[in-house]
């Protein structure tokens, strides 16, 4: 999917919503860098090991 296309979805919804959604976006997109962070982490011990 586009960023294009993520705008015209966001646009059909009211301002709440795309606020909402916007916001929960946000907080996986941190959760998932933390998560690939970690498992690099862990990669990184294992080699030592």
């Amino acid at each position: 999917m586009t960023d294009g296309m993520v705008k015209t979805y966001y646009g059909r919804l009211d301002l709440r919503t795309q606020q909402t959604v916007q916001k929960r976006t946000d907080e996986i997109k941190g959760l998932i860098k933390r998560a690939a962070r970690d498992v690099i982490e862990i990669g990184e011990i294992e080699v030592k090991s």
